[in-house]
């Protein structure tokens, strides 16, 4: 796999900043990583399911906590929910049912803020 970074490295600096992580979004996978294993350990009739869930929830909650894209933070958490929870409902299927929870509440998510895309281009003047 390609180091996108480098693709953007000629762009302008407010498009090549929103794609690019930042250092919060960095310093949050230790904690995803261990709320991952406590919500693995937690719920134990699911516990790839509590792995993600306990995952989303503190990465993103220390997101929520430090502030700045609290949206993004709270959606990426009912995203994850949403995939959560259909995977509980469709049993025979919980892969698609988790990948079409994620991706119908993702899509619905998209519509509340707009995008790093998007925001880059509106500082730009475009």
């Amino acid at each position: 796999m390609t180091n996108p970074g480098k693709y953007l490295l000629g762009a302008a600096p407010a498009i090549r900043e929103s794609f690019l992580p930042s250092a919060p979004a960095q310093g949050s996978l230790i904690p995803a990583l261990v709320g991952g294993a406590i919500g693995s350990l937690l719920w134990r009739a699911h516990p790839v399911l509590g792995f993600i869930g306990g995952a989303s929830i503190a990465g993103n909650g220390l997101g929520l906590i430090r502030g700045g894209d609290r949206v993004g933070d709270l959606g990426r958490m009912a995203t994850t929910g949403a995939g959560i929870g259909l995977a509980l409902k469709w049993p025979a299927h919980p892969v698609l049912g988790f990948l079409g929870g994620s991706i119908a509440a993702g899509t619905a998510v998209s519509y509340l803020a707009p995008s790093g895309g998007q925001t880059a281009l509106v500082r730009q003047g475009r």
